[in-house]
């Protein structure tokens, strides 16, 4: 559950973290840990416009309240205590680049990946795929407009992720340039 708004109305002691549910199913009284943080918290409430909720199935939009006060903000993700997505500031991701300027290893961009935007340097270009043969060739030098290929990214601060291939909405990301804030590339993580 990407936190995407913190709810606190004014001369008000509610707490809410509204969002939408990425994947699964969250079930008040579930045991939650906020990402990358590590607090722990269970469901206390589970509200929605027309009112409060047993269970919220993916991909319903809901604010969650905690049983306890937990200091979460925009960007951070709650998620069941026994199956916690991996946490980290390296990953693999397969890339379609949309820009007229080629990806080299060493350039710096922005992530955006759920709800949190944050700085990443592409430390490697993998590999590139041939999309009539489906062949991957070794590290290209850059990656042209519409060019698919793997690469490695260190972003500046850690992101709650899964492979694409079991969780699409915690799986996905794209690539902003700093510059323009132009969208130039979409990528899908990869299982390490």
């Amino acid at each position: 559950f990407p936190v995407q708004w913190v709810v606190r109305p004014p001369e008000s002691d509610y707490r809410g973290y509204a969002g939408q549910l990425a994947s699964g199913m969250l079930r008040r009284g579930d045991e939650v840990v906020a990402l990358p943080s590590g607090q722990r918290s269970r469901i206390g409430a589970i509200d929605t416009f027309d009112g409060e909720l047993e269970q919220a199935v993916a991909p319903l939009s809901v604010t969650l309240r905690l049983t306890d006060d937990l200091d979460i903000s925009r960007g951070e993700m709650l998620c069941h205590a026994q199956r916690p997505p991996v946490v980290a500031r390296e990953l693999r991701a397969m890339v379609v680049w949309m820009s007229e300027r080629p990806l080299r290893a060493g350039d710096r961009l922005l992530v955006k990946h759920t709800t949190s935007t944050v700085q990443t340097v592409v430390d490697e270009l993998v590999n590139q795929v041939d999309v009539d043969t489906q062949l991957r060739s070794p590290a290209p030098d850059q990656l042209e407009l519409n060019d698919i290929g793997e690469v490695h990214l260190r972003t500046a601060r850690p992101l709650v992720l899964d492979p694409y291939s079991q969780v699409r909405g915690t799986g996905a990301l794209i690539l902003i340039d700093e510059a323009s804030n132009a969208t130039v590339g979409a990528g899908m993580i990869q299982a390490d």
